[in-house]
């Protein structure tokens, strides 16, 4: 089981000169922290893919209870690294009904990131944004997890998308992530999700068997084929 760590202690902790010993938490100017400098040595201590989880506390309770337990750690593996925001003081949330994300951005840095990733379009919240690397630029995805399915644990799915993101993670590879491939993964599974670059057609033809397998459909192919196929049912 891993433990959550504050990230500036982590990232302190990299850029750390090596005769400094105690050098966490003596810094007192975020920018030696959060720079270039700082930013590049996370992305070269992780090779694989970033997870930030985006959600309201109050409101998503369920995901909030899973995302700050053991079980994430274990969920998310050696080629992930999650993240999610700390709440020191939660404020009192009256939900997405009564004020919409706009108010959410407010008081979560990290939606107001996600925003901006997405060149200032809103995205449903709760949602996982999944980035390649940090320090270069990446296609970044956000796949939602504002669905309608009740009766199945919000963690289920959360475990479900990470299975994907893992099987798309390709460390040692320049963009580390095949945002492509999770897009088609996705799209498949008829898991909504938003890309910050055009989808191919690919992703598109995915999404959409995807959603006719959810709609109990499918589509007639009317052509004669290098291989016959036969369909069950005698003869």
């Amino acid at each position: 089981m891993g433990r959550a760590q504050p990230l500036r202690e982590l990232m302190e902790s990299l850029i750390a000169p090596p005769d400094r010993k105690f050098y966490t938490g003596t810094i007192k100017d975020p920018r030696a922290v959060f720079s270039d400098k700082g930013i590049e040595a996370l992305d070269a201590k992780h090779r694989g893919s970033f997870v930030l989880f985006s959600y309201d506390s109050a409101v998503d309770a369920d995901l909030a209870k899973y995302v700050t337990s053991n079980a994430l750690a274990d969920d998310s593996g050696p080629n992930i690294l999650a993240l999610y925001q700390l709440d020191r003081a939660p404020k009192p949330s009256h939900g997405l009904a009564a004020h919409g994300v706009e108010s959410l951005i407010k008081q979560s840095p990290l939606i107001d990131f996600v925003t901006e990733t997405f060149d200032g379009k809103l995205q449903p919240v709760p949602g996982m944004l999944v980035l390649g690397r940090l320090s270069s630029p990446t296609t970044a995805i956000y796949v939602s997890l504002n669905r309608t399915e009740k009766e199945r644990p919000i963690s289920d799915r959360v475990r479900e998308v990470l299975r994907l993101i893992a099987d798309a993670t390709k460390p040692g590879t320049p963009d580390v992530l095949n945002s492509a491939g999770l897009g088609t993964a996705l799209g498949l599974r008829n898991i909504p999700y938003s890309s910050s670059r055009p989808t191919t057609v690919l992703e598109k033809f995915a999404g959409l068997l995807g959603a006719l397998w959810a709609h109990k459909s499918d589509l007639l192919a009317v052509a004669k084929l290098a291989a016959s196929v036969k369909t069950g049912g005698g003869g």
